[in-house]
């Protein structure tokens, strides 16, 4: 869907009005992360896990209807051949990826499988590029890799997952820091990042807008050094034990930092391509953002549950340790996002 909607915009929107469609794109990337927490608290608090699955169910019916009678085909349809070999390649090499990343705890706790699972994701995926590489010499490529030839495209990648790996990492250890250093319920922990995310999402229709009249780097760069120190802060923060309204408005100075990063950089990095490659570069950013979500929330647990155990075996009580755990995973952030920071100054504005 996510390729989809950005391929959409960018093939019936004029550059000059790109920013300001990116930004109303923007809002439902933001208020995923800034309502998922809190209504997921508040239904753990009342049911079961399965519910937080089966309450979903009747938007996503929804949705479907919706789409089915509003939804129509834009631009013009071509005859590509399907390639079978591709798909299979791409189901194990990203998806086996993310399951590895996403199951590193268990890798800590001594079990092997996301390592076997891993080295059988990268074989697929040197397989699958290779097999990238030669069809796309024939202009048949599933996912066309000449994306990444194009000026400043490579670097707006890393930067975006970057960025997201820092958003779905930070948005999943601070609910464990609150809940297990502070003790506070899911439904608390909740609304600490509520605020975050919603401002994020009302932002960015203006900071679109923003963009049309002055372009990117006056917005990302302050943007990802707002990010920067923003993480800095939370570590800090942690540190000292702040409670549940410090967070939240450490959260909000680190999602306002999201907010001026990222609606620029999609903006410029999908406007940098040839309209040929749109969609094989609104794919490329949506694959990217599903396996830095994995990396980032990997990273950060790893670290967090790797330095509370150790706190733990050294005799220090749970909340103490979490709060150790969690200072470390926030620095960890930092010194992600400092990268983010001298990768901006790299990102041009787009000709086009």
């Amino acid at each position: 869907i996510m390729p989809l909607l950005m391929t959409t915009v960018m093939n019936v929107v004029p550059p000059s009005m790109r920013g300001s469609f990116v930004g109303m794109m923007s809002v439902v990337i933001s208020l995923a992360p800034a309502f998922g927490p809190t209504v997921s608290g508040f239904i753990l608090n009342y049911f079961s896990w399965n519910f937080v699955f089966w309450f979903m169910v009747p938007f996503v019916v929804f949705i479907l209807l919706v789409g089915v009678k509003y939804i129509s085909n834009v631009g013009e349809s071509t005859e590509k051949p399907f390639d079978i070999i591709s798909v299979p390649l791409a189901a194990i090499g990203f998806g086996g990826l993310v399951y590895a990343l996403s199951d590193i705890e268990t890798l800590m706790a001594g079990s092997f499988v996301p390592i076997i699972v891993g080295v059988a994701a990268i074989i697929a995926l040197v397989a699958f590029v290779l097999r990238q590489l030669s069809l796309g010499k024939r202009d048949q490529a599933f996912l066309d890799l000449r994306v990444f030839a194009v000026p400043g495209f490579a670097i707006a990648i890393v930067l975006v997952m970057v960025i997201f790996g820092l958003l779905l990492g930070l948005v999943t250890v601070l609910p464990i820091y609150l809940q297990k250093a502070l003790l506070v319920t899911t439904a608390v922990s909740g609304l600490v990042v509520m605020p975050g995310g919603l401002l994020q999402g009302l932002a960015a229709p203006f900071i679109g807008r923003l963009y049309d009249r002055v372009g990117v780097r006056p917005l990302m760069i302050p943007g990802i050094i707002v990010l920067a120190v923003s993480t800095g802060l939370l570590a800090w923060a942690a540190y000292q034990r702040f409670g549940p309204i410090a967070m939240a408005m450490l959260y909000v100075l680190f999602e306002v930092g999201i907010a001026f990063g990222i609606t620029p950089l999609y903006t410029a990095s999908l406007s940098s391509l040839p309209a040929h490659l749109y969609s094989h570069g609104s794919a490329t950013l949506s694959t990217a953002q599903q396996l830095a979500s994995a990396i980032g929330v990997a990273i950060l647990v790893a670290v967090l549950t790797q330095q509370t155990n150790s706190k733990v075996a050294a005799g220090a009580p749970l909340v103490d340790a979490t709060a150790h755990g969690a200072t470390s995973a926030f620095l960890v952030a930092t010194i992600l996002a400092v990268v983010a920071v001298l990768l901006s100054f790299f990102i041009k504005q787009a000709k086009n």
